[in-house]
């Protein structure tokens, strides 16, 4: 017996009609049959354009869930009727990298912009979603420069971070980095100042002496940050002794 799917529901040949034994079914006045389930009915119309209840949506584009080749998700059978809901809880996106570091620090915004700009190339060709806190419109107040920052680390994975200017308080970035590590997001250091620091060595998570280290290592670990990204995120609690379930990370 055919099927019915999700893109059936519109269609002004599917109507509700009891079978022989009185119960309720559906039935295609195309194919002149009766329906069931909810796979690709293979009817004038299915063959016409419509896609398959488990073919991927265009919203499914950049998820690591999609498997492009197969042109299916892995963990939902049917993605058309979970979008229809208005949002994809399975979604996992792209692995997400923050570039944290001093900024005030430098003479001008053209000096933090030069490690930045040249990280965010090679990240981004390794695989990454590279938010880059000096990128276009820059914040000309307080609270639109921390309101997007805060924004960033809530969608990142990873913080790559410079430690290269003495004698600097690191006041921002100091802040980032206890904001990220409660939202056990790994901290990847660059750079040979602090490094004697307790509060240092106590969140990060690897320690790089030169930013060429340090890319290597991230662009090696992309498959394993992407494997992580389809288990549920740990939340450290503020004591860092446990960790907290907190569901599949969203980078929308």
């Amino acid at each position: 017996m055919p099927s019915w799917r999700i893109e059936c529901e519109d269609c002004d040949q599917l109507q509700n009609m009891p079978d022989i034994r009185g119960y309720m079914q559906k039935y295609c006045g195309e194919l002149g049959q009766y329906l069931v389930g909810k796979k690709a009915a293979m009817c004038s119309k299915s063959q016409s354009g419509i896609t398959r209840p488990t073919s991927l949506m265009p919203q499914c584009v950049g998820c690591m869930r999609a498997d492009k080749k197969k042109d299916e998700c892995v963990a939902l059978t049917e993605p058309a009727a979970v979008w229809a809901k208005g949002a994809c809880w399975a979604k996992v996106g792209e692995v997400a990298i923050y570039l944290g570091g001093s900024i005030h620090g430098y003479a001008t915004l053209a000096e933090p912009m030069v490690w930045r700009g040249m990280a965010e190339k090679r990240l981004t060709k390794a695989g990454y979603k590279v938010y880059n806190p000096l990128r276009e419109p820059i914040g000309t107040t307080a609270t639109s420069v921390i309101t997007r920052d805060l924004k960033d680390l809530d969608a990142t994975h990873v913080y790559l971070c410079e430690m290269t200017m003495p004698d600097k308080a690191y006041i921002g970035t100091g802040m980032e980095i206890r904001y990220a590590w409660e939202r056990g997001i790994d901290i990847v250091v660059w750079g040979k100042e602090n490094t004697k620091s307790y509060w240092m060595q106590y969140h990060e998570t690897r320690r790089f002496y030169f930013l060429e280290a340090a890319l290597e290592h991230l662009e090696n670990e992309i498959e394993v940050y992407r494997q992580r990204l389809i288990r549920p995120r740990e939340k450290r609690d503020k004591s860092g002794q446990g960790s907290i379930q907190v569901g599949a990370r969203n980078s929308e």
